[in-house]
């Protein structure tokens, strides 16, 4: 979906993060369909400078968010975004917490980031 426009993405992100949320049978659909594929490919996707590309970071926000509602208590996803992602994404998480996450309750790439382990690498090179 390369094609789709980032409002739909954003529309279809939404709608996915509210049949999601504290619904693990729906969770398991959207592993089952392999999304996280898709999810991945959207959150790594490149940015440039215009004015189209501040609607692809509030989708890899979404994304951030949507990945947030699939790992929690759902160690199955956690090691799917691992095996799929495994340091890029590491890398895409850090660069997204720097972000400013003004106007969302939390800033969910850091989230992400912890729920996946990544601060315990952090923590052991700092010993």
């Amino acid at each position: 979906m390369p094609d789709t426009s980032a409002n739909v993405r954003i529309l279809v992100l939404q709608g996915l993060c509210g049949i999601c949320y504290i619904n693990y049978s729906n969770q398991n659909k959207v592993k089952d369909l392999n999304l996280a594929d898709v999810l991945f490919d959207w959150l790594i996707e490149e940015e440039d400078s215009s004015p189209a590309s501040n609607h692809i970071t509030v989708v890899k926000f979404w994304v951030c968010y949507l990945l947030t509602v699939l790992c929690c208590n759902n160690i199955p996803y956690i090691r799917i975004l691992h095996e799929l992602g495994g340091q890029k994404l590491e890398t895409k998480l850090k660069f997204l917490s720097s972000m400013e996450w003004s106007g969302w309750p939390d800033n969910y790439a850091k989230v992400l980031f912890s729920i996946l382990g990544f601060h315990k690498d952090q923590l052991t090179s700092g010993i």
